[in-house]
């Protein structure tokens, strides 16, 4: 893998497997990503208007009678996230990193059945 990528990687691993929640130390950088929340504004810095200072994100419950078709649905609920970086995920189409694992290049993902990796097709 190309070293940026590698880097990430091992970022996100680091991130899901420690599973303390510790605040971070004032002016350090905190990776911690949060799941089922939808970006609604982003908030400029009232000092520096072209500087990002906030984004404000819709929390999400999923509905659906099943796993296959459960759907992420805003609720009421809104937080604001402070930050000077957005990161944009949405639409991301994944690559397959190694030839090991099963990986379905026209839907680009890793096969999977219902959250375990397998050498079947995937399930929506």
């Amino acid at each position: 893998m190309e070293r940026p990528r590698k880097r990430l990687t091992e970022l996100l691993v680091r991130a899901a497997l420690d599973s303390k929640e510790v605040a971070p130390a004032p002016g350090s950088a905190c990776f911690r990503p949060l799941f089922l929340r939808s970006p609604l504004r982003f908030m400029a810095c009232p000092r520096v208007p072209d500087e990002m200072a906030a984004l404000e994100v819709a929390i999400n419950r999923l509905e659906g009678d099943s796993p296959e078709r459960q759907r992420a649905v805003p609720t009421e609920k809104t937080e604001v996230l402070n930050g000077g970086l957005a990161l944009r995920s949405i639409g991301y189409r994944s690559v397959q990193a190694d030839p090991e694992i099963p990986f379905d290049k026209k839907a680009g993902r890793v096969q999977n059945n219902r959250g375990r990796v397998g050498d079947g097709e995937c399930l929506d």
